[in-house]
């Protein structure tokens, strides 16, 4: 239990050991992905067109909500807002991004709640 979340590499690939076991991630893919949470608060915001209303959905402060938006934009490497006093707006790459992760978001939400139902029942 000493190696929890400890990160091995072996073949250009990182192996993470959980309580689980062994999980086998490719590290260039997990490097182009951006923080995960950044997207949820991305999604809210984006769909909000607000940094306020998105706080208040996730029960964080407005600024929790710009911090992880900068962070993403940072990983990008590009805006998704346009920034004006006291409002934001998602801008063309903004809108694309939004689509495709709304898309991806929900995509993962019915997967997890499949291998949920099918799951009930069964013991690990």
């Amino acid at each position: 239990m000493g190696n929890e979340g400890k990160a091995f590499c072996v073949y250009g690939q990182s192996l993470l050991l959980s309580w689980t076991g062994f999980v086998c991630l490719d590290t260039r893919t997990m490097q182009a992905l951006p923080p995960l949470d950044c997207l949820r608060f991305f999604e809210a915001a984006a769909r909000h067109e607000s940094f306020v209303r998105a706080a208040e959905e996730l029960q964080v402060t407005a600024a929790a909500v710009a911090y992880r938006i900068r962070v993403l934009e940072a990983h990008i490497g590009a805006p998704l807002f346009d920034r004006y006093h006291r409002a934001v707006r998602l801008n063309d790459r903004g809108r694309k991004y939004h689509a495709d992760v709304e898309r991806i978001l929900g995509d993962l939400s019915e997967s997890t709640e499949s291998v949920r139902r099918a799951g009930k029942g069964s013991r690990a």
